[in-house]
């Protein structure tokens, strides 16, 4: 937990076509050229209906990034195609989180974590939703309010050191809001029930004595491998805001949870809303999909950033 300076530092492949041994080459070539032909039909049909539809394309990577539809060794491998979007208003990328179930909390292979991450229970997500493939940039922010409120400067770096009210009004800006706890959770697990979707080294960044050197300076967006949902970043880069009050986790099984009216267990002078994820200069054990954290929603810190979710 941690409060200001004083806190602790606690997302249609082709079936393989039998040929008959006997066939000769020109044989096998006519029949290979069917099935590229017809590919390509669908392929072009596909297209035709995205550039329609404008919201069932593939996820397109932000530029330089590493595909989404490749992932680190070991992760859920990506679902094909993933719907994506360009919301115009902040020129992000959005993926769709389908609904599902999960278990919230502490991962059945991390031992090491906080009393907050407990009771581990059952969690019902009824709807789907948008979110945004990486946290909002330096860019985006700019091209949306006018201003840059971020400690370190880059175009492509997540843009932080910014109140919870501030993050807020600029998704309800760009037609979306903040995440719930919950919802953050089940999409940074990309379908994993373990505390990382992959390998530690290949989708996050971590304290200076693993690859993040200087601290907890931010590093540009999607330079880490995405998770089965291609969402980038979602942990080792920054923290971010999340729409709920600091709270305890409920022990039954809960449906579309929005956490609590009001911050239920406060530990300093002032109420406190949830953080999620991790900065970059965070220890190994930390980087993980159950981690929570909490802060004053007026005290914007420069590891604390955020990113939007839309219906």
């Amino acid at each position: 937990m941690r409060e200001s300076q004083a806190r602790i530092k606690s997302l249609a492949s082709f079936r393989g076509t039998t040929v008959n041994p006997s066939l000769r080459f020109g044989e096998i070539s006519r029949r290979s050229a069917g099935v590229v032909c017809v590919a390509c039909l669908l392929l072009a049909h596909a297209c035709a209906q995205s550039e329609n539809s404008g919201t069932t394309a593939p996820s397109v990577p932000p530029a330089g990034a590493t595909s989404a539809a490749k992932v680190a060794d070991g992760a859920n491998p990506v679902a094909a195609p993933l719907k994506s979007k360009v919301n115009p208003k902040d020129g992000l990328t959005y993926v769709w989180i389908p609904p599902g179930k999960f278990q919230m909390g502490c991962s059945p292979d991390d031992r090491n974590c906080n009393p907050s991450e407990f009771p581990v229970h059952s969690v019902t997500l009824t709807t789907g939703f948008w979110m945004s493939q990486t946290p909002v940039t330096e860019k985006a922010y700019m091209k949306v309010v006018g201003s840059n409120p971020s400690t370190y400067m880059g175009a492509q770096l997540p843009v932080e050191n910014i109140a919870w009210g501030d993050a807020q009004s600029y998704c309800q800006a760009v037609g979306m809001r903040l995440p719930t706890e919950a919802e953050w959770e089940y999409a940074a697990r990309g379908r994993s029930p373990n505390q990382r979707y992959g390998p530690l080294e290949g989708i996050a960044w971590y304290d200076s004595r693993g690859n993040s050197i200087g601290g907890d300076n931010p590093h540009p967006v999607a330079q880490k491998q995405p998770n089965a949902y291609g969402l980038y970043d979602m942990l080792g880069n920054v923290q971010e805001w999340v729409a709920d009050w600091n709270g305890r986790y409920a022990s039954a099984p809960e449906v579309d949870p929005k956490g609590p009216p009001v911050d239920e267990d406060p530990q300093y002078s002032s109420d406190h809303r949830v953080v999620r994820g991790t900065p970059s200069g965070y220890d190994a054990i930390y980087v993980t999909a159950s981690r929570r954290d909490f802060a004053s929603p007026s005290s914007p810190t420069p590891d604390i950033g955020f990113r939007c979710v839309g219906d």
